[in-house]
């Protein structure tokens, strides 16, 4: 949910790009002569809607409280690029969100995180299972399958419709980065394997599965660019988050944009301030601020049909939400097993993309 439960989007192999989100006055400072202003690093790359949606929900909240301007930069899933960084004593975020609570935790377990401070950020609003010494989950996000209701009028049911090409014919969407885009998932469940034993990944019998509708597929380097395939009638399933299908359909009122309300994978994004981070204070403050900002965290929820932070007394669900309810709710979803994704980064990777060109 990003997004959502993870508007994560979609992995692009890009470089550092520093994006100005925030366009207040950097001359505020939160304490004394120590600036508030810090740097963000997304991991998995946001796409330029939920930039927009997180700037005016928490971005613009800390401004106003410390007068800090935050910066962007993006770059891929995976914790490499932030231990190289240490590594050479020269990180440049003060806050880094990663694309799984896994990555969060294999990068503590190397030392490449510092401990969040507890006289600053109020981690006992939190639920305990999604707070820890070295930060908190940010985005509870569902990965599932999106679908244009005007090409398919009977509505899949399952992700693993994906993989139904007589039931629902034509060229179906899917990132060509299989790290968290739920097409193995997809897979396992449409050749019979239950929801509960799909991990560890069996991945010769989904490479079966996929081997099968190759002609069928169009694969996209980018969540933005699924999405406008889908708009665009390239396809007609898209496997995407919840919460990029929740901006697209409210950018694109006019559309019978669908998401299947059960049968999907739920994850999490996490935040952790990185070791030798530049402004470790500003990235405190910063995590104190989206924890208390109810307002903005019901903004991030109606924006993405997912919570951004896992609270104690959560945020009610407005009205807007009622056609979430499946995902709000989870009924149906289970959970990805991302250290499992983790520990098998290299095999998977290197496998797919050998697939791909085969």
């Amino acid at each position: 949910m990003f997004t959502t439960r993870r508007a994560i989007t979609t992995v692009v192999g890009a470089a550092l790009v520093a994006l100005t989100v925030s366009a207040c006055s950097s001359d505020a400072s939160q304490a004394g002569t120590e600036s508030a202003d810090f740097v963000y690093f997304a991991a998995g790359a946001y796409t330029e809607e939920y930039e927009q949606l997180i700037d005016r929900s928490l971005f613009s909240t800390y401004t106003e409280q410390t007068g800090g301007q935050v910066t962007i930069q993006k770059g891929d899933c995976g914790i490499n690029a932030l231990a190289q960084q240490v590594e050479a004593n020269n990180v440049t975020a003060s806050v880094f969100v990663f694309c799984s609570t896994a990555e969060k935790a294999m990068a503590a377990e190397q030392g490449l995180l510092q401990k969040i401070d507890p006289k600053v950020v109020p981690t006992n609003l939190v639920e305990d299972d999604h707070v820890d010494e070295y930060g908190i989950d940010f985005g509870a996000w569902t990965m599932g399958l999106a679908y244009d209701g005007d090409v398919y009028p009977t509505a899949p049911t399952s992700i693993g419709d994906f993989f139904d090409t007589d039931k629902f014919p034509g060229k179906r969407c899917v990132s060509n980065f299989p790290m968290y885009a739920g097409v193995f998932e997809a897979a396992l469940l449409h050749d019979g394997v239950a929801a509960a034993d799909i991990y560890p990944l069996d991945l010769d019998r989904a490479y079966a599965q996929l081997d099968r509708i190759k002609d069928d597929i169009l694969f996209f380097a980018n969540t933005a660019e699924g999405g406008q395939n889908l708009l665009t009638k390239q396809c007609g399933l898209l496997l995407t988050s919840a919460g990029d299908t929740k901006i697209m359909q409210a950018q694109n009122p006019d559309r019978n944009i669908q998401f299947v309300q059960k049968d999907g994978v739920d994850a999490y994004a996490a935040i952790g301030i990185p070791k030798g981070a530049p402004n470790p204070t500003a990235a405190n403050a910063y995590l104190k601020s989206i924890i208390e900002n109810r307002d903005g965290l019901k903004k991030m929820l109606i924006g993405v049909a997912g919570p951004a932070v896992l609270l104690k007394d959560p945020i009610p669900v407005p009205d807007e939400l009622k056609d979430w309810s499946g995902v709000l709710t989870g009924d149906g979803f289970f959970p990805m097993d991302e250290r499992w994704y983790m520990d098998n980064l290299g095999e998977i990777s290197e496998r797919w993309n050998t697939w791909l060109v085969g």
